[in-house]
């Protein structure tokens, strides 16, 4: 996946991760869940794309198309189980 210091940057990936990882499965009903609440709302387009994360949402999005995909914010403490990944 690669190694950043931008955290936004680092949840993208992870997103980017589990599209294609879905996609390799064949799975087309998908629900992405992030604690990245400004993550969630650059994948919904309801705000500004950043640069630095630019290269990132183009490929999900351009993954995803064909699928039907739920971007979804998810608080931290409900999302126990991806950071006992990353951790």
């Amino acid at each position: 996946m690669g190694i950043t210091s931008n955290a936004l940057v680092a949840e993208g990936l992870a997103v980017r991760e589990g599209i294609q990882f879905a996609l390799e499965r064949g799975c087309r009903k998908v629900e992405m869940e992030s604690d990245s609440k400004y993550l969630i709302q650059i994948l919904r387009g309801e705000v500004n794309l950043p640069m630095e994360i630019d290269v990132v949402i183009t490929d999900v999005l351009h993954w995803s198309v064909g699928m039907d995909v739920k971007f979804m914010f998810t608080r931290r403490d409900n999302n126990n189980a991806a950071h006992k990944l990353v951790h």
